[in-house]
């Protein structure tokens, strides 16, 4: 799990992400979270077209890491020159690169909860994509909000706030989000922020992430002491080691 704000306040729009990442102990059916490690990159910056994507669900989907996916669909569209429309990014992503590029991660990639920020015509567009939700592609255009549990939200007046109070706001979202039962485990660490205006944006605070594109590459790092993982009982390091050692 992972948890992801998007905030416009009509001039601007933060996005905020945490940074927990979790291996899971694959023996059981529930899915065990056994460590977590805080590192992990859910926020991905598109300078050339201003519009960022914020992720949630699974970093790592079969053996490469979704951030290496959204990193290189953003490559690819920073090689081009064309006029970008941010309602369509999730669309292109999923539909195009993904579908094209990685077919056979198809399935995988639309378990994701994806969030898009960004300006088109003069406009500001929170879009997301959640194939438990009907339509699976949607937006608000202005202000507004959108947290990564739940459809759009309107219960602030967030044309009234500043980037500053929807920095608070992004932060203490998560942050109270995280409290509540075990979700500590699979949400929190250090907190990135990005703002979004019309031709800018700029990361607020942007933390040191693993960097990882393949599952490979990510156990040798541990291995390496690049990467540390906390054991989350009852699991300890012994278990953890053990399981690495299964991976291929």
């Amino acid at each position: 799990m992972s948890f992801c704000v998007t905030v416009s306040t009509g001039d601007s729009i933060v996005i905020a992400t945490e940074s927990r990442g979790n291996i899971f102990d694959k023996k059981n059916s529930n899915q065990t979270p056994m460590a977590y490690y805080d590192s992990e990159e859910k926020l991905f910056l598109c300078k050339k077209y201003n519009f960022a994507i914020g992720s949630t669900g699974s970093g790592l989907v079969e053996n490469i890491f979704f951030s290496a996916l959204a990193k290189d669909f953003i490559s690819r569209l920073e090689g081009k020159n064309i006029s970008v429309n941010v309602k369509d990014i999730l669309s292109c992503f999923i539909n195009d690169y993904v579908k094209q590029s990685y077919p056979q991660i198809m399935d995988q990639v639309s378990m994701q909860k994806l969030f898009v920020g960004g300006f088109f015509e003069g406009n500001s567009y929170l879009c997301y994509f959640n194939k438990d939700q009907n339509p699976n592609f949607g937006f608000i255009q202005g202000p507004g909000s959108i947290k990564s549990d739940k459809s759009p939200i309107g219960d602030k007046n967030y044309e009234a706030i500043d980037t500053n109070e929807a920095k608070k706001y992004a932060e203490e979202t998560i942050k109270e989000y995280a409290k509540i039962g075990d979700r500590w485990k699979t949400i929190g660490g250090p907190i990135d922020f990005l703002e979004i205006k019309i031709g800018s944006a700029e990361w607020l605070t942007n933390y040191i992430k693993h960097n990882c594109i393949y599952l490979k590459d990510f156990i040798s790092k541990v291995k390496n002491n690049k990467i540390i993982l906390t054991p989350i009982a009852p699991y300890t390091k012994k278990d953890i080691d053990e399981l690495l050692e299964t991976v291929k």
